[in-house]
Protein backbone atom coordinates (compact mmCIF):
# COMPACT_ATOMS: atom_id res chain seq x y z
CA UNK A 1 0.00 0.00 0.00
CA UNK A 2 1.31 3.52 -1.10
CA UNK A 3 0.14 5.97 2.02
CA UNK A 4 1.62 8.90 0.68
CA UNK A 5 -0.43 8.08 -2.22
CA UNK A 6 -3.64 9.00 0.33
CA UNK A 7 -2.15 12.34 1.59
CA UNK A 8 -2.02 15.45 -1.25
CA UNK A 9 1.51 16.27 0.62
CA UNK A 10 4.51 15.78 -1.85
CA UNK A 11 8.29 16.47 -2.06
CA UNK A 12 9.78 18.63 -0.72
CA UNK A 13 8.21 19.04 1.82
CA UNK A 14 7.02 15.65 2.62
CA UNK A 15 10.34 14.12 3.67
CA UNK A 16 9.78 10.60 5.36
CA UNK A 17 11.57 7.64 3.97
CA UNK A 18 10.48 4.17 4.67
CA UNK A 19 7.04 5.09 5.10
CA UNK A 20 4.98 2.23 6.06
CA UNK A 21 2.17 1.20 7.78
CA UNK A 22 2.49 -1.82 10.88
CA UNK A 23 -0.64 -2.31 11.25
CA UNK A 24 -4.12 -0.09 9.92
CA UNK A 25 -3.48 3.43 12.00
CA UNK A 26 0.03 3.23 13.11
CA UNK A 27 2.99 4.32 10.62
CA UNK A 28 6.66 4.37 11.05
CA UNK A 29 9.25 5.83 8.52
CA UNK A 30 12.45 7.85 9.39
CA UNK A 31 13.92 11.31 8.02
CA UNK A 32 16.92 13.62 8.07
CA UNK A 33 16.78 16.96 9.74
CA UNK A 34 17.11 20.04 6.74
CA UNK A 35 16.00 23.37 8.36
CA UNK A 36 18.08 25.79 9.51
CA UNK A 37 17.53 26.06 13.57
CA UNK A 38 19.51 29.71 13.80
CA UNK A 39 19.80 30.21 17.44
CA UNK A 40 17.77 27.60 18.57
CA UNK A 41 18.80 24.61 20.69
CA UNK A 42 18.03 20.69 20.06
CA UNK A 43 19.58 19.12 17.08
CA UNK A 44 16.40 19.52 15.52
CA UNK A 45 14.28 22.65 14.99
CA UNK A 46 11.08 22.15 16.76
CA UNK A 47 9.11 23.56 13.54
CA UNK A 48 10.34 20.84 11.38
CA UNK A 49 9.83 17.98 13.91
CA UNK A 50 6.47 19.29 13.77
CA UNK A 51 6.16 19.22 9.96
CA UNK A 52 7.23 15.93 9.52
CA UNK A 53 5.06 14.23 12.81
CA UNK A 54 1.93 16.23 11.32
CA UNK A 55 2.64 14.30 7.96
CA UNK A 56 3.40 11.00 9.39
CA UNK A 57 -0.23 11.51 11.38
CA UNK A 58 -1.93 12.56 8.60
CA UNK A 59 -0.50 8.87 6.74
CA UNK A 60 -1.90 7.02 10.01
CA UNK A 61 -5.07 8.13 9.48
CA UNK A 62 -5.68 7.52 6.22
CA UNK A 63 -4.30 4.13 6.30
CA UNK A 64 -7.09 3.49 8.94
CA UNK A 65 -9.28 3.48 5.49
CA UNK A 66 -7.59 3.37 2.43
CA UNK A 67 -10.19 2.03 -0.13
CA UNK A 68 -11.84 5.76 0.81
CA UNK A 69 -8.59 7.27 -1.54
CA UNK A 70 -6.48 10.51 -1.41
CA UNK A 71 -8.03 13.32 0.70
CA UNK A 72 -6.25 16.96 2.17
CA UNK A 73 -5.69 16.30 5.34
CA UNK A 74 -5.26 20.60 6.82
CA UNK A 75 -3.57 20.49 10.27
CA UNK A 76 -5.59 23.45 12.61
CA UNK A 77 -5.01 22.17 15.91
CA UNK A 78 -1.38 20.95 17.44
CA UNK A 79 0.10 20.38 21.04
CA UNK A 80 3.89 20.09 20.13
CA UNK A 81 5.91 18.71 23.83
CA UNK A 82 9.78 18.47 23.81
CA UNK A 83 11.06 15.39 25.56
CA UNK A 84 14.36 15.06 25.53
CA UNK A 85 17.32 17.96 25.89
CA UNK A 86 20.11 16.68 24.24
CA UNK A 87 22.28 19.51 22.47
CA UNK A 88 22.62 17.48 19.41
CA UNK A 89 21.08 14.90 17.33
CA UNK A 90 23.14 12.16 14.57
CA UNK A 91 22.13 9.85 12.21
CA UNK A 92 18.35 9.33 10.95
CA UNK A 93 14.97 9.85 13.53
CA UNK A 94 12.55 8.20 13.77
CA UNK A 95 9.07 9.01 13.68
CA UNK A 96 5.87 6.59 14.90
CA UNK A 97 2.50 7.94 14.18
CA UNK A 98 -0.74 6.44 15.64
CA UNK A 99 -4.32 7.90 14.21
CA UNK A 100 -6.85 8.38 17.06
CA UNK A 101 -9.97 9.12 15.19
CA UNK A 102 -11.04 9.58 11.68
CA UNK A 103 -14.57 10.41 9.88
CA UNK A 104 -15.57 12.42 6.67
CA UNK A 105 -14.29 15.75 7.86
CA UNK A 106 -11.95 15.68 10.62
CA UNK A 107 -9.19 13.03 12.28
CA UNK A 108 -6.45 13.00 15.16
CA UNK A 109 -3.75 11.51 15.74
CA UNK A 110 -0.72 11.16 18.05
CA UNK A 111 2.81 11.02 17.05
CA UNK A 112 6.78 11.19 17.97
CA UNK A 113 10.11 11.46 17.00
CA UNK A 114 13.26 10.16 18.53
CA UNK A 115 16.88 9.85 17.46
CA UNK A 116 19.09 6.39 16.71
CA UNK A 117 19.54 5.63 20.76
CA UNK A 118 15.68 5.63 20.79
CA UNK A 119 15.27 8.87 22.61
CA UNK A 120 12.04 10.48 22.37
CA UNK A 121 12.71 14.30 21.20
CA UNK A 122 9.12 15.55 20.70
CA UNK A 123 6.00 14.69 20.76
CA UNK A 124 2.97 15.93 19.15
CA UNK A 125 -0.88 15.79 19.32
CA UNK A 126 -2.76 16.84 16.11
CA UNK A 127 -5.93 17.32 14.56
CA UNK A 128 -6.55 17.77 10.75
CA UNK A 129 -9.88 19.14 8.73
CA UNK A 130 -10.22 16.25 6.05
CA UNK A 131 -11.71 16.97 2.61
CA UNK A 132 -11.81 15.44 -0.05
CA UNK A 133 -9.89 16.24 -3.15
CA UNK A 134 -12.99 18.12 -5.65
CA UNK A 135 -14.16 19.70 -2.04
CA UNK A 136 -11.14 21.62 -1.74
CA UNK A 137 -10.64 22.08 -5.60
CA UNK A 138 -14.48 23.62 -5.28
CA UNK A 139 -13.60 25.76 -1.92
CA UNK A 140 -10.28 26.97 -3.24
CA UNK A 141 -10.38 27.29 -6.92
CA UNK A 142 -9.34 30.76 -6.78
CA UNK A 143 -6.08 30.33 -5.31
CA UNK A 144 -5.40 27.46 -8.24
CA UNK A 145 -1.87 28.22 -9.75
CA UNK A 146 0.06 26.14 -12.01
CA UNK A 147 3.76 26.97 -11.16
CA UNK A 148 5.06 24.68 -13.50
CA UNK A 149 4.51 26.61 -16.42
CA UNK A 150 6.13 29.87 -15.20
CA UNK A 151 9.41 27.69 -14.36
CA UNK A 152 9.67 26.32 -17.74
CA UNK A 153 9.45 29.94 -18.84
CA UNK A 154 12.14 31.22 -16.68
CA UNK A 155 14.42 29.13 -15.52
CA UNK A 156 13.52 25.56 -17.66
CA UNK A 157 11.35 22.34 -16.80
CA UNK A 158 10.63 21.75 -13.77
CA UNK A 159 13.43 23.36 -12.38
CA UNK A 160 11.71 24.41 -9.08
CA UNK A 161 12.20 20.59 -8.03
CA UNK A 162 15.41 20.20 -7.72
CA UNK A 163 14.82 23.41 -4.89
CA UNK A 164 14.20 22.89 -1.11
CA UNK A 165 12.77 25.93 0.64
CA UNK A 166 12.84 23.82 3.80
CA UNK A 167 16.71 23.73 3.87
CA UNK A 168 16.75 27.86 4.28
CA UNK A 169 15.51 30.09 6.78
CA UNK A 170 12.25 31.69 6.04
CA UNK A 171 13.12 35.09 4.65
CA UNK A 172 11.18 37.70 7.02
CA UNK A 173 11.72 41.55 7.07
CA UNK A 174 12.14 42.15 10.75
CA UNK A 175 11.11 45.76 11.57
CA UNK A 176 10.31 46.03 15.51
CA UNK A 177 11.88 44.32 18.04
CA UNK A 178 12.52 45.04 21.74
CA UNK A 179 12.04 43.24 25.18
CA UNK A 180 8.29 42.66 25.18
CA UNK A 181 7.39 42.21 21.23
CA UNK A 182 8.99 41.64 17.43
CA UNK A 183 7.18 42.03 14.12
CA UNK A 184 8.30 40.84 11.05
CA UNK A 185 6.81 40.81 7.57
CA UNK A 186 6.46 38.35 4.57
CA UNK A 187 5.94 40.81 1.80
CA UNK A 188 4.71 38.19 -0.48
CA UNK A 189 4.48 34.29 0.34
CA UNK A 190 6.28 32.83 -3.04
CA UNK A 191 4.92 29.78 -4.24
CA UNK A 192 8.45 28.03 -3.82
CA UNK A 193 8.13 28.76 -0.20
CA UNK A 194 4.97 26.40 -0.42
CA UNK A 195 7.02 23.44 -2.65
CA UNK A 196 4.91 20.21 -2.18
CA UNK A 197 2.10 21.72 -0.22
CA UNK A 198 -0.20 21.59 -2.13
CA UNK A 199 0.16 20.73 -5.82
CA UNK A 200 -1.75 23.44 -7.77
CA UNK A 201 -2.70 25.34 -4.45
CA UNK A 202 0.21 26.24 -2.96
CA UNK A 203 -0.69 27.17 0.78
CA UNK A 204 2.04 27.62 3.20
CA UNK A 205 2.37 24.75 5.83
CA UNK A 206 1.68 24.92 9.78
CA UNK A 207 5.11 24.43 10.27
CA UNK A 208 6.15 27.56 8.24
CA UNK A 209 3.80 29.52 10.36
CA UNK A 210 5.47 28.03 13.62
CA UNK A 211 9.02 27.95 12.14
CA UNK A 212 8.81 32.04 11.72
CA UNK A 213 6.76 32.45 14.95
CA UNK A 214 9.03 30.22 17.28
CA UNK A 215 12.30 32.05 15.52
CA UNK A 216 10.57 35.85 15.72
CA UNK A 217 9.89 34.68 19.85
CA UNK A 218 13.24 33.50 20.08
CA UNK A 219 14.85 36.68 19.03
CA UNK A 220 12.19 39.00 21.90
CA UNK A 221 14.00 36.52 24.20
CA UNK A 222 17.31 37.46 23.22
CA UNK A 223 16.37 41.38 22.94
CA UNK A 224 14.88 40.67 26.39
CA UNK A 225 18.44 38.40 28.10
CA UNK A 226 21.23 39.60 25.91
CA UNK A 227 22.92 37.84 22.92
CA UNK A 228 24.34 35.72 24.46
CA UNK A 229 21.35 33.62 24.81
CA UNK A 230 20.00 31.11 22.36
CA UNK A 231 16.94 28.46 23.35
CA UNK A 232 15.39 25.52 23.55
CA UNK A 233 11.44 25.21 22.17
CA UNK A 234 9.78 23.67 25.52
CA UNK A 235 6.42 23.22 23.65
CA UNK A 236 3.55 25.53 22.10
CA UNK A 237 0.04 24.96 20.75
CA UNK A 238 -0.69 26.16 17.67
CA UNK A 239 -4.31 26.96 15.87
CA UNK A 240 -4.78 27.68 11.96
CA UNK A 241 -8.34 27.95 10.87
CA UNK A 242 -6.99 29.94 7.25
CA UNK A 243 -4.48 28.67 4.75
CA UNK A 244 -1.94 31.45 3.27
CA UNK A 245 -2.07 30.97 -0.17
CA UNK A 246 0.73 32.15 -2.78
CA UNK A 247 0.62 36.26 -3.04
CA UNK A 248 -0.22 36.56 0.56
CA UNK A 249 1.68 38.96 2.43
CA UNK A 250 1.75 37.94 5.94
CA UNK A 251 2.46 39.87 9.35
CA UNK A 252 4.12 38.30 12.15
CA UNK A 253 4.12 39.37 15.75
CA UNK A 254 5.38 37.76 18.67
CA UNK A 255 4.83 39.13 22.35
CA UNK A 256 6.95 38.24 25.87
CA UNK A 257 4.06 37.05 28.66
CA UNK A 258 6.44 36.20 31.71
CA UNK A 259 9.04 34.21 32.86
CA UNK A 260 9.10 31.13 35.30
CA UNK A 261 12.38 29.52 36.42
CA UNK A 262 14.84 29.43 32.88
CA UNK A 263 11.25 29.32 30.92
CA UNK A 264 10.26 32.23 29.22
CA UNK A 265 6.39 32.03 27.51
CA UNK A 266 4.80 33.88 23.90
CA UNK A 267 1.74 34.67 22.43
CA UNK A 268 2.63 34.73 18.87
CA UNK A 269 0.29 35.20 15.50
CA UNK A 270 0.39 35.56 11.64
CA UNK A 271 -1.88 38.05 10.27
CA UNK A 272 -2.90 37.97 6.62
CA UNK A 273 -3.32 41.64 4.79
CA UNK A 274 -7.32 41.42 5.03
CA UNK A 275 -6.72 40.68 8.65
CA UNK A 276 -7.69 37.12 8.97
CA UNK A 277 -5.27 35.01 11.50
CA UNK A 278 -3.48 32.69 9.49
CA UNK A 279 -2.25 30.92 12.41
CA UNK A 280 -1.79 31.28 16.51
CA UNK A 281 0.48 29.78 18.66
CA UNK A 282 1.21 29.89 22.96
CA UNK A 283 4.92 29.06 22.87
CA UNK A 284 7.59 27.77 25.86
CA UNK A 285 11.66 28.70 25.40
CA UNK A 286 13.56 27.64 27.75
CA UNK A 287 17.05 30.24 27.76
CA UNK A 288 20.31 28.85 27.62
CA UNK A 289 23.95 31.13 28.03
CA UNK A 290 26.37 30.31 24.92
CA UNK A 291 29.03 29.37 27.51
CA UNK A 292 26.88 26.56 28.76
CA UNK A 293 26.16 25.06 25.39
CA UNK A 294 28.19 21.97 24.73
CA UNK A 295 31.70 22.68 22.53
CA UNK A 296 30.63 19.37 20.23
CA UNK A 297 27.14 21.57 19.27
CA UNK A 298 26.98 21.74 15.63
CA UNK A 299 24.31 24.46 15.22
CA UNK A 300 23.82 26.41 12.24
CA UNK A 301 24.11 29.82 13.91
CA UNK A 302 23.14 33.23 12.35
CA UNK A 303 24.29 36.31 13.59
Amino acid sequence: MNIAALIEVRAPYFALSNLRATSPGTVIATVQSEQPRGHELGGLAAAEAGRHLAIAGSCACASLDPAAGKRFYLANRATLRRLSQASSIEGPLVVEANALSRDKRKAQAQATISDAQGRVIFALDVGYMVLEERVFQRMFAGHRRDLRAQTRAAEGVFEHLRKNPYQKPLPLVPTELDREHGVSLLPELQGELCAGHFPLYPAMPVALLMYGLSSLSGEVLRARYGAQHRYFVQGGSVQADNLAFAGESLRFESHWRGSEGGDDSFEARAVMQDGAIAGSMELSLRRVEHARVDETDTLHVRH
